[in-house]
């Protein structure tokens, strides 16, 4: 009788350890993008620049150059640089690289770029504005939230939007504001 009790016991034992295995914590891979060579360089392509203006959105397509650099004080961020089209400059703080989790493509995050101001306007924000004659444009709170680069296709694409600001400046020398939308840059094609 004892040793069927202890058999019993054993078991019993063996049981309960193993349903109890299930509370073990789930290890989520971690799917950071550690090695960002592929997305470090210069990228040519295109973008769409379009401006919220009430019912007409004005489009403008143009070429478009970029450049990921390698942050010098920070191994999980990029610094991207935009040199065409001009107005946006840079360098805007890229990070949170991630794969997706059949590696077929990379995600990242931009920081916000609070504020760019120009006086040197460019033709077509000039030609959306021709009536106003702008003498500067400022703009703010440029962020992005779909930044992808495609493994298959080697192309980077992300869309930039902000508030465009534009002033003008009368015969007196006054300036002031004629204009406040919203403002989108829809880069595309971007390779290397």
């Amino acid at each position: 009788m004892r040793k069927l009790l202890f058999t019993l016991l054993t078991i019993g034992t063996v049981f309960a350890f193993t349903a109890c295995g299930g509370d073990d914590p789930v290890i989520e891979p971690d799917y950071t993008l550690y090695d960002k060579s592929e997305i470090i360089g210069t990228q040519n392509g295109k973008v769409d620049i379009s401006l919220s203006l009430g019912t007409y959105a004005p489009i403008n397509d143009q070429n478009a150059t970029t450049q990921f650099v390698a942050s010098t004080t920070n191994n999980g961020e990029l610094n991207l640089f935009i040199f065409s089209p001009e107005e946006i400059g840079g360098p805007i703080v890229t990070s949170n690289f991630k794969k997706s989790p059949d590696d077929s493509h990379y995600t990242f995050s931009f920081a916000t770029l609070d504020k760019v101001e120009r006086i040197e306007i460019p033709a077509y924000i000039k030609n959306w504005y021709a009536s106003s004659n702008p003498t500067k444009i400022i703009i703010k709170n440029l962020t992005s939230e779909d930044a992808k680069y495609n493994k298959a296709t080697n192309v980077i694409t992300f869309t930039l939007k902000g508030n465009l600001e534009i002033y003008t400046k009368s015969a007196e020398g006054v300036e002031s504001k004629v204009g406040d939308n919203i403002i989108v840059y829809k880069f595309k094609e971007m390779k290397k």
